[in-house]
């Protein structure tokens, strides 16, 4: 989505928080990314958290709550079935910060999707699960869940995380 925001910018923001001042524009490239051909709408939401947003937990759930929205509608607008998935990338430096926020922060913000209606869920390119456990945990029973990590050439994410290693004790978990 970030490569076809460029081409709408005509401002300089941050393209996470266009969600509520720049609905139309979201919107758009949403149904860009639909008569393109895609089904999966991720929301716009990678970087909606309290460390990006500069905001509080009720900030980032009214852009969360707007994501939603503009794909919602986008997807209407098509007259195409689409899904609407939640975009959940990694909060800067969650290691640094006291683990029970940081995962409070990951579950607040799956709760807030829930409660939304959203039943796709894609955990976007973390280093290490470990901080989203338990918002892995917090996603409706019923919904779909979709783990990306980032790893380099050698198979190590940059928190020095083997990938077969956390792969093998996710899966024996």
């Amino acid at each position: 989505m970030v490569h076809i925001m460029l081409d709408y910018m005509i401002h300089v923001s941050f393209p996470k928080k266009d969600n509520i001042n720049y609905k139309d524009r979201i919107t758009a490239i949403h149904r860009e990314y639909i008569e393109a051909g895609a089904r999966l709408l991720r929301t716009n939401t990678f970087a909606s958290n309290t460390i990006n947003l500069d905001t509080d937990i009720e900030g980032v759930r009214a852009n969360i709550k707007a994501a939603v929205q503009n794909a919602r509608q986008a997807a209407l607008l098509s007259g195409k079935e689409v899904y609407i998935a939640a975009d959940i990338g990694p909060i800067p430096n969650d290691n640094m910060f006291d683990r029970q926020i940081t995962e409070n922060e990951y579950v607040q913000i799956v709760d807030t999707f829930a409660k939304l209606g959203v039943n796709i869920y894609v955990f976007e390119t973390f280093s290490d699960i470990s901080h989203i456990i338990e918002a892995i945990k917090a996603v409706p029973k019923d919904a779909f869940i979709i783990v990306q990590f980032a790893i380099n050439q050698y198979g190590y994410s940059s928190s020095g995380l083997s990938a077969r290693k956390s792969l093998y004790h996710w899966l024996m978990k």
